[in-house]
């Protein structure tokens, strides 16, 4: 589940010169995530929080059925309670993607955004990975989507049909590359009360790449 609005001051500034911005309440942003992560907690939900904005869900102790399938059918109604709780509770919108792990649920919180809820069934997940980029997949970044393009891989469909080593192509990757183009994933959630990751920004006049102007801002 993902509660994601960012973008760039700078390029919401050119976009729309005229705009009016404020500065932000990191501490309100924190206060209203901790208020959302309240009412996910009461599910009884498993949570892994990632950020101020993102957290997994774990149902599956809520969610059981005959089949992978109909456990994730089980989890959609609940989904869409806890969507409606914290719309009428926080007045805000969350984007929920429903899937078997990870990486799947990740992919599916971004397929409909701002107020999505989107589910990825068992037995179609290859299928529905297949059209997207190459640079949807966990830890596919710039570099690697670099080097995959290169080899004439863009899509998660171009991985899955790849006939040469992917090891060889991406070293770095192993043999999980592959395994993530076609839906699969063993991570397990990390549980705890730390936050993994929250970002701040600062807009400067003009746009610099000296580091150590960067790093004052």
């Amino acid at each position: 589940m993902r509660f994601n609005a960012r973008r760039s001051c700078r390029e919401g500034g050119r976009l729309c010169p005229n705009g009016i911005f404020v500065r932000p309440r990191m501490d309100r942003y924190r206060e209203e995530s901790r208020q959302i992560m309240q009412i996910v907690a009461e599910t009884g939900a498993v949570l892994e929080q990632m950020s101020i904005d993102e957290a997994y869900i774990d149902m599956s102790a809520l969610c059981q059925a005959e089949d992978a399938d109909a456990s994730l059918l089980r989890a959609v109604p609940l989904a869409r309670e806890l969507k409606h709780r914290i719309a009428s509770e926080r007045r805000l919108t969350a984007t929920i993607g429903v899937a078997a792990n990870k990486l799947l649920a990740k992919i599916a919180s971004d397929h409909q955004k701002p107020d999505g809820l989107t589910l990825i069934p068992e037995k179609e997940k290859a299928q529905f990975l297949r059209p997207l980029p190459v640079r949807a997949l966990y830890g596919v970044g710039q570099v690697t989507e670099g080097i995959l393009n290169r080899a004439g891989v863009e899509t998660v469909g171009d991985l899955q049909d790849y006939p040469g080593d992917l090891h060889a192509l991406v070293a770095s990757f192993g043999p999980t590359l592959r395994q993530f183009a076609l839906g699969q994933d063993d991570r397990p959630l990390e549980l705890g009360d730390e936050i993994k990751s929250i970002s701040g920004e600062e807009t400067f006049l003009k746009d610099t790449d000296h580091r150590r102007i960067a790093a004052i801002g």
